[in-house]
């Protein structure tokens, strides 16, 4: 499927620089201008209850819900409008995560609170999705890291890679992999789907705080599009149609 969509749907052709280093590398870093945002979000966190071990979910309340539309319809609006002709179709909000990872002592390779060893997301390429970041990111606050499409090969050499809980962690990750380190309010769209990544563990005492979107294309057929979008909340992921 990802291969017919890519040489028959996808049109890079005209597309602008930005888009063509998503498509080329699967990532690129952005800066739309949502500071204001950004900052209604963090002055409203607040972490759901009964929470054990990360990552912790934080509450979604008005002001937080009104934050997040203002970034997708207002200032991202242009982003979505290079990413549509890119994908030569629609593209829908499918669900939110607004979470916070925290330090966590690792017990083995089978052990993941978060999807901290390699792996890509078993889906088609026409998900993807956009990580915000709510604060100044560096290496001791667990950000996360990707194999770049042009690095895949390398990377799989390295590792001998059998699965995400069997391969071969001393290879030279600094040389092969894109750290999402950077200021507050830095945005990356990424497709999880065509680049290997993991999300690292924040050393003892520090966090990360992040809104992570997922975003679907969505089929041109309407009787199909009003069969997935019936009854969607952008906040729930179980029984999430999209």
């Amino acid at each position: 499927f990802d291969k017919m969509f890519s040489k028959f749907i996808i049109n890079v052709k005209h597309a602008k620089d930005y888009i063509k280093k998503f498509h080329e590398d699967g990532f690129v870093k952005i800066k739309p201008d949502i500071s204001k945002e950004i900052e209604i979000i963090n002055q409203n966190l607040e972490l759901e209850a009964n929470q054990k071990d990360p990552p912790f979910a934080f509450k979604i309340n008005d002001e937080i819900n009104n934050a997040i539309e203002k970034i997708l319809y207002v200032k991202m609006k242009n982003y979505f409008f290079d990413l549509e002709n890119y994908f030569n179709s629609e593209i829908h909000p499918a669900v939110v995560h607004l979470k916070k990872n925290t330090y966590y002592k690792k017990v083995d390779e089978n052990h993941e609170n978060y999807s901290d060893n390699y792996h890509n997301d078993a889906y088609t390429l026409t998900h993807f999705k956009i990580f915000f970041n709510l604060m100044d990111v560096d290496e001791n606050k667990g950000p996360m890291h990707i194999i770049s499409k042009k690095n895949t090969k390398s990377f799989l050499n390295q590792i001998n890679y059998k699965d995400r809980n069997n391969y071969n962690h001393s290879f030279s990750e600094e040389k092969l992999c894109y750290s999402n380190v950077g200021n507050k309010s830095d945005v990356l769209i990424f497709n999880p789907t065509q680049c290997f990544h993991r999300a690292t563990i924040p050393k003892e005492e520090k966090f990360r705080d992040y809104l992570t979107i997922t975003f679907v294309c969505i089929p041109k057929n309407q009787k199909v599009k009003e069969k997935i979008m019936k009854n969607l909340s952008i906040y729930k992921y179980e029984n999430n149609p999209l």
